[in-house]
C-alpha cells in the first residue's frame, strides 16, 4: 500500500531557498533543498527530481513486476527457474523498499 501523497507532483520554486511540492491541488511539503553546498543552479533541477519520484517509484515497481512475471513465464517454457535479471532487480527491490519504508536503514 502506497503511504505517500500519489503523483503526479509538481514543484513550486519560491524566492530564496523554497519549494512548494503540490499534488492534485493540494500542498505536499513546503521545504527547503537548497542546505549547505548546493549551488543555486542545481535547486531546480533537485525541486524536479523529487517532484518526480512517486512517477519513478511507480515505474520501477512496474519495470520489476514485468520482469519477474517474464522470468516466471520463461521459467514455465525452459522448465528450470530463471534469474538472469536478479542483478538488475534485486538493486530495483532494494531501492523500491527503502522507498516505501518497508526495509530498515542501517
Amino acid at each position: 500500500m502506497m503511504a505517500h501523497t500519489p503523483g503526479p507532483w509538481h514543484a513550486a520554486l519560491e524566492p530564496g531557498d523554497e519549494v512548494v511540492f503540490d499534488a492534485h491541488g493540494n500542498m505536499v511539503c513546503d521545504c527547503s533543498i537548497a542546505a549547505n553546498g548546493i549551488s543555486p543552479e542545481e535547486f531546480g533541477p533537485n525541486a524536479r527530481l523529487i517532484a518526480e519520484a512517486p512517477n519513478m517509484l511507480k515505474a520501477l515497481r512496474d519495470l520489476v513486476d514485468i520482469n519477474e512475471r517474464h522470468n516466471e513465464a520463461m521459467a514455465a517454457v525452459i522448465g528450470k527457474p530463471t534469474a538472469w535479471t536478479d542483478e538488475y532487480l534485486d538493486p530495483a527491490r532494494a531501492a523500491i523498499a527503502k522507498a516505501t519504508g518497508d526495509v530498515d536503514e542501517p
